[in-house]
């Protein structure tokens, strides 16, 4: 597998892709100063220079890609098969398997997943301490479509009980038509009275249940480096290190995959197994899987043959 296409993230770095989109977010990133307790200020030209500004999803898309260009973190890649399998884990998971802190981008594998627009291509995804509210966190989740022209977001405070009723909850309330780049497109704002639309909450259920992953137990990841960026001695040994999977965009990607443990053996009788995210066998003769959620419990272990 190959992955050259454009992400979001090179363009908001002005590092590669459409020269006029770059000059946007360049200059807009340029005006925001991020302030302490999750505030930002920018200027009042924003009023001109992008009509719908004031809209509060318009301004916290622009504050978390500000705060993607300060603290550069971590950018992963989701393939195809697992994105859909983390979409379709509906089960009561409890939010406060959560990290207090995260933030991170997500890129989807061609043909993931789609909302009532059409295809949805990345995310950003964020949760911090809540500035209002002392021992709550809040959570914000920024995802594109496609063709970069409509953004969805969803924020919300971390108090529900669990992550189902977290998406449930989520609601298409605005389409705020913008004109970003010589384009118009539109932003989306949830909430949870005054709903109109329901937004297709597997959207949000992939990437929140994504840091699930990262988060429950021992994922499975693979670093790739930025092949065009390495010198020819680092790009031959990076193509000899993962073969099969090459990064040909000019930023690191961390592959987000889940693959079958290996038997193991243990020399204890019991031990206690946090809440995870496991591949299931189902089916005739157990010739196919599913992705599932296990509540923690108390391992046994049959002690013969124990090592």
């Amino acid at each position: 597998m190959k992955i050259q296409r454009v992400l979001h993230p090179e363009v908001v770095l002005d590092v590669r892709g459409p020269k006029d989109a770059r000059s946007v977010y360049k200059t807009l990133l340029s005006e925001i100063v991020l302030l302490p307790g999750g505030r930002a200020r920018y200027p009042a030209e924003w009023e001109r220079k992008v009509p719908g500004v004031r809209g509060s999803s318009a301004l916290d898309s622009f504050f978390i890609l500000k705060e993607y260009e300060q603290r550069r973190p971590r950018n992963y890649f989701i393939p195809q098969n697992f994105g859909r399998a983390l979409s379709l884990v509906d089960k009561n998971i409890p939010t406060r398997v959560l990290p207090e802190k995260f933030f991170a981008f997500f890129q989807l594998g061609e043909n993931t997943i789609s909302d009532e627009e059409g295809e949805v291509d990345c995310a950003y995804v964020k949760i911090d301490p809540s500035v209002s509210v002392p021992g709550e966190r809040d959570i914000s989740v920024f995802y594109l479509n496609k063709l970069w022209q409509t953004t969805t977001k969803l924020r919300m405070r971390l108090e529900e009980k669990s992550i189902t009723s977290l998406v449930e909850a989520a609601k298409v309330v605005d389409y705020v038509p913008e004109e970003v780049g010589g384009k118009t497109v539109s932003v989306r704002e949830n909430a949870v009275k005054g709903s109109s639309v329901p937004l297709r909450s597997a959207v949000f259920r992939l990437f929140i249940n994504a840091v699930v992953y990262l988060h429950t137990q021992d994922p499975e990841l693979l670093s790739l480096s930025p092949l065009p960026l390495l010198s020819k001695t680092r790009r031959a040994q990076e193509i000899e290190r993962s073969p099969d999977v090459l990064n040909l965009c000019s930023i690191p990607l961390t592959l987000l995959n889940f693959q079958f443990n290996q038997p193991r053996q243990y020399s204890v009788g019991s031990a206690a197994v946090r809440g995870h995210l496991r591949w299931q066998p189902f089916g005739p003769a157990f010739s196919q899987v599913k992705l599932i959620w296990i509540d923690e419990h108390e391992r046994h272990f049959n002690q013969e043959g124990a090592v």
